[in-house]
């Protein structure tokens, strides 16, 4: 049986298993996929999954050093010192509404940055489905298509504001990005300057809403680079510093994120990103 074969099976007996509820066997068959993803990296060149997905995501190593120098200070800043934190919260949710309508307004938001918007505009296909923000770009047709999750209105607001940012990222640059971490430092420089546009407060509760993605990337991190570690302990100390207190030196998130389960450090770029624009956010 090679690599992937083997990885196919662990998830599938995981997520059988994750309906009994037992922590456990759950951890051992989590700590199974950590090992035998990172056998697959070996086999491509590399020592851990972890470094594969650096390179795959053609992150330059001064902005991961950036990155390790910076996250604690991000953390301090951003992090709303949560009571009790058990869940991945939602931030834009807890704000006013925004007065804007969903999807025209989001659109004239860009109107000072795109030149040829309603070109654009007529050029993407919008969809309101599913539980993940998306765009993509069909070459033969010139078009995009964006979709957007049935969510409430303020994550409707951010998540256009986000694929728009990527549009017009891929616009400017005659669809010439060199990899993950290009495209979501265009797109994520893009989308908080026109999310500081609506509000101060909506651009907090905005980059706020990214914090799982730094909780995943440094947990992911940490067990690619050594497995052999206290998962819940570990997550634990991450959600604190992210996010706030955990209650009982122990945090079981992890083990029920389909990201961290199926895309592991599918958050990698995002996170890079979000820690080296603390500059031109305000710090």
């Amino acid at each position: 049986m090679n690599i992937q074969d083997q990885l196919g099976k662990v998830v599938n007996e995981y997520y059988s298993d994750q309906k009994k509820g037992n922590t456990d066997i759950l951890i051992a068959l989590f700590k199974k996929m950590v090992v035998v993803r990172n056998e697959f990296a070996r086999e491509k060149g590399f020592r851990n999954y972890f470094e594969m997905q650096i390179y795959g995501q053609n992150i330059p190593a001064t902005k991961w050093k950036e990155y390790l120098e910076n996250r604690d200070l991000f953390a301090k800043k951003y992090s709303p010192k949560i009571n009790k934190v058990s869940e991945y919260p939602h931030f834009l949710s807890k704000i006013e509404k925004i007065n804007l309508t969903f999807p025209d307004d989001v659109f004239l938001l860009f109107k000072d940055i795109i030149p040829d918007l309603a070109d654009i505009k007529k050029r993407v296909e919008l969809l309101i489905e599913g539980k993940q923000a998306s765009f993509k770009y069909d070459v033969q047709a010139d078009r995009y298509k964006i979709v957007i999750p049935n969510t409430n209105h303020n994550q409707k607001i951010a998540m256009l504001i986000h694929e728009l940012s990527h549009v017009y990222d891929q616009e400017r640059k005659d669809h010439k990005i060199k990899g993950v971490y290009e495209s979501e430092n265009g797109a994520h420089q893009v989308e908080f300057e026109v999310a500081g546009s609506i509000s101060k407060e909506f651009l907090i509760a905005d980059v706020r809403e990214y914090l799982s993605c730094l909780a995943r990337t440094e947990f992911e991190e940490s067990i690619y680079s050594k497995n052999d570690q206290n998962y819940p302990e570990l997550y634990a100390s991450i959600i604190n510093k992210y996010f706030g207190e955990v209650v009982g030196g122990k945090s079981y998130l992890f083990l029920n994120d389909d990201k961290v389960i199926q895309k592991p450090l599918s958050d990698l770029s995002v996170a890079v990103v979000l820690v080296n624009l603390l500059p031109e956010l305000g710090e």
